[in-house]
């Protein structure tokens, strides 16, 4: 047999020969193995004629495609996986908004919309580090000028009666900010929706992405504003007019209040009767000479005031600018020439200020009968009768630089008076 009839023999010459895949084919080991090769999966059979005839081969499939390499990944699967990373996300990237990514409401959509930047912390989180250390100017920067103007305003106001409390106030924001915006931006988003009702969603993330937001812009007009507030405020609160002005405020307030506290009170003014006997007052007080009060009353007195008892008057003056001047006065006296201390108060009233109640006050388990008078500045007077004898207490307030501070320990001086 020649050369040529030494070469392995193909049968069935005219056979078409199939694409062989990596799944079809098995590697060849031998010219022993290829006899085993089933001519049922390649329609062609191989006849060997000796042990080391050659094995042809096959043009179709490539010897590197031939040999199976179980570790690699499969062409579509890595097709599938590059597709999905591709896929846009509304939490990986808060500036694209994907309609037909159905793991986020529509709601969510339009909220991540107006919110913009951050809108995972915004929505998610509840302390905001911005807010807190911002304030009303962070409130600007996200367009809720409403807001931000109230919170300037308390910055100022604050820093001006109590600065410690600012602290309080920046605690706020951080705590609540992120809740309030939420909430400011579905108010925003409805009105949009309502203004906008025959466009579709993407449209309307559209129109929530332009109204919500940040502002830089807005972020300078409240440091302007801020700028303007301060200096405005300073001004009017320095202002004498305004300090009269705010006073008259406040004493029509205290008016209105024990108005109000002497309507839902059940004293009857009218069970004071005058005894007989007893002094009608006619303007004017005279004392018992020397009562030594010391050994009927007890008396604490703030830090603020200063000492100076007298037998039967205690005074609490304060220097102001070097000279002495009354700013607050406590006194305790017996008056003469009458038995009853809460007759005495009634008849006084009606003397210096008809149009104030009388009220029943207790004070360190003693029942007063007390009015308030404001002729000379602001005057609580109070009568008691003890022991058959009568007490008058008066504390007074005049109108110097101390007054608030006289007001404001008011009821510490009253209620430091106690019976031995």
């Amino acid at each position: 047999m020649n050369q040529e009839n030494e070469q392995n023999v193909l049968v069935n010459n005219n056979a078409a020969i199939p694409e062989v895949s990596s799944q079809d084919t098995v590697p060849v080991q031998n010219a022993a193995q290829s006899q085993q090769v089933s001519n049922e999966s390649t329609g062609i059979e191989f006849v060997p004629v000796g042990d080391n005839t050659a094995i042809p081969e096959v043009p179709s499939a490539p010897e590197q495609n031939i040999v199976e390499n179980t570790n690699q990944e499969s062409p579509v699967e890595s097709t599938q996986t590059n597709q999905e990373a591709e896929v846009p996300s509304l939490v990986a990237k808060p500036n694209e908004y994907n309609v037909e990514n159905v793991t986020v409401t529509e709601e969510e959509q339009k909220i991540n919309a107006y919110i913009g930047a951050n809108h995972q912390k915004i929505v998610h989180k509840r302390w905001n580090w911005s807010a807190f250390f911002l304030g009303g100017f962070y409130y600007f920067y996200r367009r809720m000028n409403i807001q931000g103007l109230i919170l300037l305003i308390l910055n100022t106001v604050i820093l001006y009666y109590y600065p410690l409390a600012l602290l309080i106030l920046f605690i706020l924001c951080g705590l609540f900010t992120n809740k309030l915006y939420v909430n400011y931006a579905k108010s925003r988003i409805n009105k949009i929706e309502k203004q906008n009702m025959d466009a579709g969603l993407p449209a309307i993330l559209l129109l929530c992405e332009k109204d919500g937001g940040t502002s830089s812009g807005m972020l300078f007009v409240a440091i302007v504003l801020q700028a303007f507030i301060s200096f405005g405020f300073t001004k009017v609160i320095n202002n004498p007019d305004f300090s009269k002005l705010f006073d008259s405020l406040k004493d029509l307030s205290s008016q209105v209040g024990d108005k109000l506290e002497n309507e839902n009170n059940d004293f009857n003014e009218d069970s004071i009767l005058i005894p007989e006997g007893d002094k009608i007052y006619d303007g004017d007080v005279s004392m018992v000479g020397e009562p030594h009060l010391e050994q009927v009353f007890n008396i604490s007195l703030p830090a603020e005031f200063v000492d100076e008892s007298f037998t039967n008057v205690m005074y609490f003056p304060r220097y102001i600018d070097g000279t002495e001047q009354m700013a607050c006065l406590l006194e305790i006296y017996e008056p003469s020439k009458v038995t009853s201390g809460e007759a005495t108060i009634k008849q006084m009233r009606n003397y210096h200020a008809p149009d104030f109640p009388l009220k029943k006050i207790t004070i360190n388990n003693i029942d007063w009968i007390m009015y308030e008078d404001d002729t000379y500045g602001i005057s609580y007077v109070h009568g008691v009768t003890l022991n058959n004898k009568p007490y008058i207490m008066t504390y007074q307030v005049f109108n110097t630089d101390y007054k608030d501070m006289c007001i404001s320990n008011k009821d510490t001086v009253i209620n430091g008076v106690s019976v031995k």
